[in-house]
C-alpha cells in the first residue's frame, strides 16, 4: 500500500536506501503476526520531520499559546465491542437499503469503585482519608466514650435525634480506647467527628472535629442544640465544597 510515512530527522542519517543497489540494508520491522518480523524495509513515501516529546512550556501547533501540563484521572472507560456480541445474540436492524445489518455494539461507564478511588487520592493526609462531605460514606461519626447505662441511654438519644433529622451518622459505641476510636475515624474520613464523653455528660459541651479542615468548633446544650448546631456545620461545609468548586471551574476556564 502507498503509505506516507512521517521519518523524524534523526533517522536520516544512514537511512536505508535501496539495499539492490548496494546501499545499506532496509531497516527491521512489525509484520503484523506474533513473534515474526521483517528485514529490508524501504520506505517509499515518505517526509523527513523534527519529532520531539511535547512539554509544558513547547510553542502550541495550533499557534495559539504555549503547551501546559495537567494531570487527569481516569474515573471511566468507552470500550468498542465490535459486532461479538450483536452477532452472537443475531441482534440485526434494518440498514439504509432496508437490508438488515448487524451493528456495531460498544459500552462506557463510570465505576463506583473507580470513583471512590479517585476521590481518594485526591482527598487525604497522613492521617487517612478527608472525604469530602458530598461523597462521604456517612457524613458524621457520634464517638461515645460513655461509663454506665445511663450515659449509654444520653448517647443513644442524641443518635437517634441526628439520625431523625436527616443526618447521615455512624454511631461508634465500642468500648474500645478514646485513642483508638479517634484514630479510626480519622482514617475513615468522617467530615464531622462528635465526641461525646466527660465533658458532654457534665456541663453538656463538646469539642466537634472537622476532618477536612483539621479545625474544632465548640458546641453545647441539649439534644435539640445539638442537631442544630450540627445541621449548621453540615451546610457550612457544602456551601464551602461548592465554592471551591466554582473556584476550580472558573480556573478550568480561563486555562
Amino acid at each position: 500500500a502507498d503509505v506516507k510515512l512521517l521519518w523524524d530527522t534523526s533517522l536520516t542519517d544512514g537511512a536505508a536506501r535501496n539495499p539492490k543497489a548496494g546501499d545499506s540494508p532496509g531497516w527491521i520491522i512489525g509484520a503484523n503476526e506474533i513473534d515474526y518480523h521483517c528485514r529490508g524495509f524501504v520506505a517509499g513515501q515518505r517526509e523527513s520531520v523534527d519529532l520531539a516529546l511535547a512539554l509544558a512550556g513547547d510553542p502550541s501547533p495550533a499557534g495559539d499559546g504555549a503547551l501546559k501540563q495537567m494531570k487527569g484521572i481516569e474515573v471511566g472507560h468507552i470500550f468498542k465491542l465490535g459486532t461479538k456480541y450483536t452477532e452472537a445474540f443475531k441482534i440485526s436492524v434494518q440498514g439504509e437499503n432496508g437490508r438488515p445489518v448487524t451493528p456495531m455494539m460498544g459500552s462506557y461507564g463510570v465505576g463506583v469503585n473507580r470513583t471512590m478511588a479517585t476521590i481518594i487520592e485526591q482527598w487525604h493526609d497522613d492521617k487517612g482519608i478527608r472525604w469530602p462531605i458530598s461523597a462521604a460514606p456517612y457524613e458524621i461519626v457520634l464517638v461515645s466514650i460513655a461509663k454506665g447505662d445511663a450515659e449509654i441511654a444520653a448517647a443513644r438519644q442524641n443518635y437517634e435525634a441526628l439520625v431523625a433529622a436527616g443526618l447521615e451518622v455512624l454511631w461508634d459505641d465500642r468500648s474500645a480506647r478514646p485513642g483508638v476510636k479517634f484514630g479510626d475515624a480519622e482514617l475513615i474520613g468522617f467530615p464531622i467527628r462528635l465526641p461525646m464523653g466527660k465533658s458532654y455528660f457534665q456541663d453538656g459541651s463538646l469539642e466537634v472535629q472537622l476532618r477536612a479542615a483539621g479545625e474544632t468548633r465548640s458546641l453545647s446544650g441539649d439534644t435539640a442544640k445539638l442537631v442544630r448546631g450540627v445541621e449548621a456545620l453540615r451546610a457550612a461545609l457544602y456551601a464551602e465544597l461548592e465554592q471551591g468548586l466554582q473556584a476550580e471551574m472558573a480556573d478550568l476556564d480561563q486555562r
